[in-house]
């Protein structure tokens, strides 16, 4: 019984996190139509609207709901008519229909999320995390050099993949808690690093493009990882999956090592150094063209 209600979960699981990848591939291609098509900043403007409010306005009218129909049902049968609703996205082109059907997706994701939770009990865990993400940034973050964010970064990373090792090799619930303190503390870290590096060694004018493309990526990793958990762990078990992600995250996190201490070594010489080099290198320049020449001696 066991093994089928793991079997239901990564299932489920898999389901949630294709939607949710979905409703956020839906939002930015329909706001990249409306831009193509020169609508106006207000229509744009709607059209995120309508996909974020109805997780707030319809999630406490959908908790009867959620609370009469079996869990895993619920979230097969409403995933079933996003994809639905997607569809139809993808023909439409009257702008007041496309926000009325990402209106529609959002709401669907309201119904799903806490139905999700209510099949999936990982609350302590997840509360640990959360703590050490705010002791972090209230107490450690702030206090760290600029300089120090590439080392920060790269020792986070490997923060995060050693107490994720530690957790699914360790059984122990006492254990596995404070691992879960520590990988929020690596999450907050890593947060405050990527901000300060993007806001010390990219240039200005294309600062807001970094943002943008760091969000993306990060935002592409959460939704593929919350895609594939679940089938991760229907093959591998909870404790494999955990494995997993802590030796994967762990071996990114050391190959990337070099590349950011590379980059905090050239970015800590200063104005004067560079100047000297500079310096230096012209007048070896300058002597060795400018030395007469004279006859040859026997």
């Amino acid at each position: 019984m066991l093994r089928n209600r793991g079997v239901v979960l990564s299932v489920v699981g898999a389901l949630y996190g294709l939607s949710a990848m979905g409703d956020q591939m839906a939002l930015i291609a329909l706001t990249l139509r409306l831009h193509d098509q020169g609508r106006s900043g207000l229509a744009i403007s709607a059209l995120v609207i309508a996909g974020v409010l109805p997780l707030v306005v319809v999630g406490p009218l959908a908790a009867p709901l959620v609370d009469r129909v079996e869990s895993g049902r619920l979230i097969v049968v409403v995933t079933a008519l996003q994809a639905v609703l997607g569809l139809g996205l993808a023909f439409v082109t009257d702008v007041m229909v496309c926000i009325g059907l990402l209106a529609l997706l959002g709401a669907g994701l309201a119904v799903v999320s806490p139905a999700l939770l209510l099949l999936v009990p990982y609350g302590v865990l997840v509360t640990a995390h959360t703590v050490g993400m705010l002791l972090t940034s209230a107490l450690i973050a702030p206090r760290i050099p600029v300089t120090w964010q590439p080392r920060v970064l790269a020792g986070s990373g490997v923060l995060m993949g050693v107490a994720l090792a530690v957790s699914s090799g360790v059984p122990v619930f006492a254990v596995t808690l404070g691992a879960f303190v520590l990988t929020g503390a690596a999450n907050s870290l890593q947060a405050l690093a990527i901000r300060n590096l993007i806001h010390a060694r990219v240039p200005a004018d294309v600062r807001g493009r970094a943002f943008a493309s760091s969000g993306a990526a990060l935002n592409g990793a959460n939704l593929a990882g919350t895609a594939l958990g679940g089938p991760a762990v229907s093959l591998l078990g909870g404790a494999g999956a955990l494995a997993l992600a802590g030796i994967g995250t762990l071996v990114v996190s050391v190959a990337g090592a070099p590349v950011l201490l590379r980059g905090q070594s050239d970015a800590q010489r200063t104005p004067t150094e560079v100047g000297r080099t500079s310096t230096e290198a012209g007048r070896t320049s300058t002597t060795d063209t400018d030395r007469p020449v004279g006859p040859a001696r026997d």
